[in-house]
């Protein structure tokens, strides 16, 4: 019999069962479809599937599926900060367990000594995330092209050039005092270096600092004792008093700070005075500092990606709004972890001051408008140049873009965004409507719930999935 023939024979029940169409009790209208190529039925048909259909119109559709977030574990690698310790708040408060996220080693990850051993444990693979700023790892990138910013933490403005309390040195803000203008400010300050003993990490960002300092008071390497240590070091160097000045992270300026150590300049007041610009220098003294990874990870590992991204997010707006909390986790766990003895008035001056941290809101002009002053590309390119005039780049040979998938993954979670914002309406309204016609809509309003606080902690990728499956349940019910 030809397909033709078969959609002009009277679909009867007899028939059907010859067909092996219907069973001794049920048979679905798609299976009617299905035996008709011409992909129509007559009315007998139509009357068929109606007698074979069971009887509730919600049979009709398939029971939607439940979401459900992954179990993970994602290696992750600190840093002896507090702006790279940050996690251990996410661990503590449960933001990564809500994720299905879990962080090896447990609880919250290794630490590493010194950031200079990031890159190649990430990628070697050792850690799948780890806490530093790509403005740090640029010179890497040569060797290790795969690293890359996945998101950011907090912008890092807290190196200071610190001085011996007893020098009789004066501050770039004494000299703004006495009526000079910031360019005679910054040149009369860093005129007290020449041919004394300034110590610094032995680290690339550290050295590249040094540079810009030094280029900006018109002074050469040779015109300062520079003596380049371990960070730990710079601190015992000046407590013996075999160094004049210091320069390095927020850890030790804090240390030297408490036991009067003098700040002659910070880069906070350089930064204030630079132009928004890839050709101004001092930018690339104040940079984002965040969670890097690898493009291996970021590829094959993309949803988990964005919610350690989620995390990061919420942390920072936990640290905003809750810093006493976030301190008392954050601090004891540093000093445990590096040795550190900082106290919570010190991190309280951290978050505020040296390295404040950047929720989801505070990064949208710097990723997403680049007419903001605190644009992404402006510390990362000007830094950049200074690679490139040092020859460790050829022009052209390495970007802001090529170096960060920040904007990417930010672009993402907004889209994600937009999208939940148009379901969670609809989701709804999809629910009031089978409460109003006596249905049980109660999987559907757990789902919303979910979506709802998912939402609420930058969790934008499940939060559209539990937003679609709340609709998704409601409309069932609705039909049941």
């Amino acid at each position: 019999m030809s397909d033709l023939d078969l959609v002009k024979t009277p679909l009867t029940r007899r028939r059907l069962l010859k067909l092996g169409l219907a069973s001794a009790g049920t048979m679905s209208f798609a299976s009617v479809l299905a035996a008709c190529a011409a992909g129509e039925t007559t009315p007998k048909a139509t009357e068929a599937a109606k007698v074979a259909q069971p009887t509730t119109a919600a049979a009709r559709l398939a029971e939607p599926s439940v979401p459900q977030i992954p179990k993970q574990v994602v290696r992750f690698g600190n840093t002896a900060y507090l702006d790279g310790t940050q996690a251990i708040i996410g661990v503590e408060k449960g933001f990564f367990s809500e994720v299905g996220i879990e962080l090896d080693p447990a609880p919250a990850g290794r630490v590493v000594t010194t950031a200079a051993e990031m890159p190649a444990l990430l990628v070697a693979g050792t850690v799948d995330v780890g806490v530093q700023g790509i403005a740090m790892l640029l010179s890497s990138l040569k060797q290790l092209p795969s690293l890359r910013e996945l998101v950011i933490s907090d912008r890092f403005q807290g190196w200071a050039i610190m001085a011996q309390p007893d020098g009789g040195w004066k501050s770039y803000r004494d000299f703004r005092n006495d009526g000079l203008s910031h360019e005679e400010a910054v040149k009369k300050t860093l005129a007290q270096l020449k041919g004394k003993r300034w110590t610094h990490a032995n680290l690339a960002g550290s050295i590249l600092a040094v540079n810009v300092i030094l280029k900006l008071g018109g002074l050469t390497s040779g015109d300062v004792d520079l003596i380049p240590v371990a960070e730990p070091e710079t601190v015992a160097l000046m407590l013996r008093k075999q160094a004049d000045f210091q320069l390095g992270g927020a850890p030790s300026r804090m240390g030297l700070q408490g036991k009067g150590f003098k700040p002659v300049l910070e880069v906070i007041d350089l930064v204030k005075q630079a132009k928004p610009s890839t050709e101004s220098p001092e930018l690339a003294l104040a940079w984002y500092t965040g969670w890097v990874t690898t493009t291996d990870f970021w590829q094959k590992r993309h949803d988990t990606a964005l919610r350690m991204a989620s995390v990061m997010f919420r942390i920072s707006k936990f640290i905003k709004e809750q810093q006493k909390e976030a301190l008392d986790i954050h601090v004891p766990f540093l000093n445990k972890v590096a040795g550190t003895s900082i106290t919570p008035e010190d991190g309280k001056f951290i978050y505020e001051v040296l390295d404040p941290f950047l929720d989801f809101e505070d990064q949208q002009p710097i990723l997403q408008d680049p007419k903001s002053p605190l644009y992404y590309k402006w510390p990362l390119e000007a830094r950049i140049k200074l690679l490139v005039d040092q020859g460790v780049f050829k022009p052209g040979e390495i970007t802001a873009d090529s170096a960060t998938i920040e904007p990417e993954v930010y672009k993402e979670l907004v889209d994600l965004k937009a999208k939940t914002d148009q379901v969670l309406p609809q989701a709804k309204a999809a629910i009031d409507e089978a409460k109003k016609a006596g249905k049980d809509a109660s999987k559907a309003e757990e789902f919303l719930r979910k979506a709802g606080s998912l939402y609420s902690n930058y969790q934008f990728l499940d939060a559209l999935r539990f937003a679609t499956a709340a609709k998704e349940w409601a409309e069932y019910s609705k039909a049941g």
